[in-house]
């Protein structure tokens, strides 16, 4: 887990090459606690290492202590590379990699990211690619499966070396049967953005859209493909408008490889709070929720005045006004404070 919040070239008013961020150490947070949770990743504290800024003093104390620096960085992956890779079926240092990064990123071309590290300047821009560094931990065949989820930009700007994986090549008869699930932020010469959620802190907007649907917003069984299609429909719905109206920021995910793998199943679907809206002529009424006109009704109620909140679970959804001979459909994603307007 790499979170990087804080960089040294930054300036107060934000009018350096680089800004920091708000919230890459709270979603390295998020991702790891979703990781540990029986009903999640299911992981160990012990095999999650996480490498961010809260580690860190703050205000770095001098140039030198500005972290985590691009070396942390290809530590914590040199450390992956070197487990023993006989462990798991004897041909594996693991079952499943997790790589989660969140901060600043560059990228020269399609299914790229590099991480801009803390010790960056504008003259020496320093960052790691991190999709190298999957690559060679594929073709080592250190694990059977591989996911990487990048929350990072993914522009061009400035043009620098991108600084790869180091290690020697080393190549395994078993690569080929390694699985994958990459998804970025960002689509190659866009940006991502983070927003403050609900919960009152900041997130990266694909992470927060990531974690809801891994909790249960996403339809189930939790894959690749559900969480794929989630993201496509919903990530741009926990933005703000000015980022959504703006044509730099990337509205949806990209997706490198999408192999297809399981996550954790939740122990039970999260429900989230609808604000339905109502014309003056619905209230004294009755009015029913359901899947559709002839499915068994999920919930009902008289309206007692022109707007009714009930929680449903993510889906798609249809309010009747049976008296009145109308409905109208909507679709409950997880965004925060969902309000639907009825005509």
């Amino acid at each position: 887990m790499i979170g990087i919040r804080r960089y040294w070239d930054a300036t107060p008013d934000g009018s350096s090459w680089v800004t920091n961020l708000n919230g890459p150490d709270n979603d390295a947070d998020a991702v790891t606690e979703w990781l540990r949770q029986p009903d999640g990743g299911g992981l160990p504290a012990a095999n999650i290492n996480t490498v961010r800024s809260a580690d860190l003093p703050d205000p770095f104390p001098d140039e030198d202590s500005a972290g985590p620096q691009q070396r942390a960085v290809e530590r914590a992956f040199d450390n992956v590379a070197e487990l023993d890779p006989t462990v798991f079926e004897g041909q594996h240092a693991g079952r499943r990699l997790y790589v989660y990064v969140s901060g600043h990123g560059y990228a020269r071309q399609r299914d790229e990211a590099a991480l801009v590290t803390a010790d960056a300047k504008r003259a020496r821009p320093l960052n790691v690619l991190i999709t190298s560094w999957m690559d060679w931990l594929w073709d080592a065949a250190r694990f059977k499966e591989y996911v990487l989820w990048m929350d990072t930009c993914a522009t061009r700007v400035p043009l620098t070396f991108l600084k790869p994986c180091d290690r020697d090549p080393n190549h395994s008869l078993n690569a080929a049967d390694g699985r994958q699930f990459t998804a970025f932020a960002a689509g190659f010469d866009k940006r991502a953005v983070e927003n403050q959620m609900s919960d009152g802190r900041w997130h990266g907007v694909f992470t927060y859209a990531l974690l809801q649907g891994l909790k249960g917003a996403a339809s189930e069984p939790i894959t690749t493909s559900s969480l794929r299609d989630y993201l496509i429909n919903n990530m741009s719905s926990f933005m703000r408008d000015d980022q959504r109206h703006n044509s730099a920021v990337a509205k949806e995910p990209a997706f490198a490889q999408t192999d297809e793998l399981h996550f954790g199943q939740p122990a039970q679907r999260p429900t989230f709070a609808v604000t339905l809206r109502f014309p003056p002529e619905w209230v004294g009424k009755r009015v029913t929720i359901s899947v559709s006109a002839t499915s068994p009704l999920i919930a009902q109620t008289v309206l007692q005045q022109a707007e009714w909140t009930p929680h449903l679970e993510a889906g798609i959804y249809a309010v009747f006004a049976p008296e009145l001979g109308h409905f109208h459909a909507f679709a409950v994603n997880g965004s925060d404070e969902l309000v639907v307007a009825l005509r």
